[in-house]
Formats: C-alpha cells, sequence, structure tokens
C-alpha cells in the first residue's frame, strides 16, 4: 500500500468527476482539476491543434506536462489529502484505445508519480452524459473509454473503487468515508 494521501478519480467522460470534486473542494479538500478539459478550452481559445480531434500526439504532450506540474505542485503539501481528476494512467489506457505506444516520458512518468493505491472510479452514467464542445464523444464511445479505463488501472495493481451513482453530496460521503477508513489504517499500521 502506497503512503500517500494523493487519490485518484478517474471514470467516464461526462460521469460527474467534476461536479464531485467541486464538491470535495468545497468541503475543504485540496484537488487537482482534470487537465484535459482546460487544455482544451485553451486551445479552442487561442485556436490551438493541441486538441483530440486535430492533433492528439500534440494533445497527450501537453497532458502529461500538466500531470506532472499539478503532481509537483501537490508535492509541496504532500501530506495533505489530495484529489486528483484523473492521472498518467488515464494517458496509458488512452494510448491503447487510440492505438498507439506510450512515450517513453510518459512511462517514466507512470513510475514516478506515486498516488495512493485506492482509486476512485466513477462509471458511465447514462442519465446525466452530455456532450458539448469540448467533450465530443458519443455516450457509447465514453462506456468503451470506462472499460478501457477500468482494465489499464487494474492491470498496474490499483485498488479500484467504484463511486455509486447517488447525489454529489453522498458520493463525496462515500470517497471521505473510505478516505478516513484508509488513513485509521495508516495510523495504526
Amino acid at each position: 500500500m502506497l503512503s500517500h494521501p494523493f487519490f485518484i478519480i478517474t471514470g467516464a467522460t461526462g460521469s460527474g468527476k467534476t461536479a464531485l470534486i467541486n464538491e470535495l473542494k468545497k468541503r475543504g479538500y485540496r484537488c487537482v482539476e482534470e487537465v484535459a478539459r482546460q487544455i482544451i478550452q485553451e486551445q479552442m481559445r487561442i485556436g490551438g491543434d493541441a486538441v483530440p480531434w486535430k492533433n492528439i500526439q500534440h494533445f497527450k504532450e501537453m497532458m502529461l506536462a500538466q500531470f506532472i506540474e499539478t503532481y509537483t505542485q501537490a508535492m509541496k503539501h504532500d501530506e495533505d489529502i489530495t484529489f486528483f481528476d484523473r492521472d498518467v494512467l488515464d494517458l496509458i489506457a488512452y494510448d491503447r484505445l487510440t492505438q498507439q505506444e506510450p512515450s517513453q516520458e510518459l512511462q517514466k512518468a507512470v513510475k514516478t508519480l506515486v498516488y495512493n493505491n485506492k482509486v476512485f472510479v466513477v462509471p458511465p452514467w447514462k442519465e446525466i452524459y452530455h456532450e458539448d464542445t469540448e467533450r465530443k464523444q458519443t455516450y457509447e464511445e465514453t462506456v468503451k473509454v470506462y472499460d478501457n479505463l477500468v482494465k489499464v488501472y487494474t492491470e498496474y495493481g490499483r485498488e479500484l473503487i467504484e463511486v455509486p451513482k447517488i447525489r454529489v453530496e453522498k458520493r463525496a460521503d462515500f470517497i471521505i468515508k473510505h478516505v478516513t477508513s484508509w488513513l485509521k489504517a495508516q495510523s495504526n499500521g
């Protein structure tokens, strides 16, 4: 078991991860927002090509750089519970889905960016899913992405904890309960 209080929340696009991160932030937890959406918004604003539908390689390079930067910033507070909206294993899953080989830099990041082994995974939720200017996947595509994420995180030995499809406040309670349990086990161990 890893000793870091750095917890990943990953899963299906449009499944309520952002709302969940915002709820945890509202409760006073340190949270790192999803880098993909930030990059897409910035690239669309400046007319850049680092978006999945134009230049996937440039997009992935920018995501990896952001993952490394946000992790480095979080390490300044490495004793604090921190929730990350996705991590570098999401890029490994994306490479597999698009049948590309992970870069050496990505493979190195997988080994050096150390998060807690417990990973909260948010499943597809058709009732709340919607496409927008930054989310261009169909619901069926997001299910494929989710299945691939689960496979990759499992292969890398992460303990997946599926977040139930309930109100965002209850989802936050669910995660906090698991984190509190992990903290108690750490202090008793």
